[in-house]
């Protein structure tokens, strides 16, 4: 159980001495250490849920370094249930009220509704969590357990352990959100720019291709998550074409400033904006352009084999993989062979995205 005394300032400012970098943004760390807050409370008063999205990464993933703030859960209880255990959490929790985000929500054709949930802050008058729920079976191939345990936070016993997808399943799902023009994240919702939130996905798949185990099973999720997106909203595409948006959506990044040419010059200014915008959101370094590109690379990389489904071709780059690599001979894309000097890692991805799908020559 998360102790009270994580809830307050003085931890925070405690934390926030001993990061060397001092990167912590005192509001924003407040509100995570609190998201996970009501996690445990969730669970405490039994809602059987399964816990994803991009803070379930902070305890799949011992060295993920993004905060992250929300509570994403999918659940085959209904919205009354939910309800009744929000209701007994202010109760008896230092949760104060819970108020539906009724224009977010709906029930078609996606079954989902959004919660916010209000604390006292030590920072802000109020401060709220914001509750995601889908209301249906979930998608995933494997499914983990794990305590509530951090070192973010001090626990002590009883703790509390929650259902989530594994590192594999969570990937194939956040593959899907980095399609901005299919399944994913758009550039804009509602004149609102989501710039940060598509890189925030680019960075966690990163971080998720590091730790893969079953190229497969990553394939399988996505294929699964995909599969349930067009169900609900009946679109007229299908996987392949999601996996071209990723692919086109992590090239739009590799090439830099040389998108001369509309709409991929404004897409690019969007995402470049979305890559200044998450340091933010990060507990140590900094996600630089060059950063960005590698990743894209990687994510072009994983594209690549599932589009192929040439799994057995998986790997990460080592220093030995690159002394005799050849260089990009396609017109198209030559033009990443300057990462061959500048970014050596970068350019060992997106060789061999480009060689899977018989692009290099």
């Amino acid at each position: 159980m998360i102790t009270s005394h994580s809830l307050t300032k003085q931890w925070i400012v405690g934390i926030r001495k001993k990061q060397k970098t001092g990167k912590i943004n005192p509001p924003v760390f407040e509100k995570m250490i609190f998201a996970f807050a009501l996690l445990e409370k969730l669970a405490e008063n039994g809602l059987d849920f399964i816990f994803k999205g991009g803070t379930s990464l902070v305890l799949l993933l011992s060295d993920f370094r993004r905060y992250s703030t929300d509570i994403d859960i999918i659940t085959l209880q209904t919205e009354e249930e939910l309800r009744a255990v929000l209701e007994k959490i202010v109760q008896s929790s230092v949760f104060t009220a819970y108020q539906k985000d009724e224009k977010r929500s709906s029930h078609q054709p996606i079954p989902k509704s959004h919660y916010n949930i209000s604390f006292p802050s030590n920072y802000n008058q109020e401060g709220t969590i914001t509750l995601d729920v889908i209301f249906d079976i979930h998608p995933y191939p494997e499914i983990v357990e794990k305590e509530i345990k951090t070192a973010w936070f001090e626990s002590e016993a009883p703790f509390f352990k929650i259902k989530l997808p594994g590192i594999d399943s969570i990937l194939g799902d956040k593959l899907t959100a980095f399609a901005p023009h299919t399944t994913g994240i758009p550039y804009f919702r509602n004149e609102t720019s989501m710039s940060i939130e598509i890189i925030k996905q680019l960075f966690d798949i990163g971080t998720l291709i590091d730790h893969v185990k079953n190229p497969e099973t990553v394939f399988n999720s996505f294929k699964n998550n995909v599969n349930r997106q067009l169900s609900y909203y009946n679109q007229n595409f299908d996987i392949n074409h999601v996996l071209d948006d990723i692919f086109n959506t992590s090239l739009i990044i590799a090439r830099r400033e040389r998108n001369v040419t509309e709409p991929d010059k404004t897409y690019f200014s969007y995402l470049k904006d979305g890559i200044r915008g998450i340091n933010q959101f990060l507990s140590e370094g900094n996600f630089r352009i060059e950063d960005a590109v590698l990743t894209a690379g990687k994510v072009a990389f994983f594209s690549s084999l599932m589009r192929t489904e040439k799994f057995e071709k998986f790997g990460l780059y080592s220093t030995s993989d690159l002394p005799d690599q050849p260089e990009i001979m396609n017109t198209n894309y030559n033009f990443l062979n300057r990462l061959k000097k500048t970014n050596r890692k970068a350019f060992y991805y997106w060789y061999h995205a480009l060689e899977i799908l018989n692009l290099s020559v």
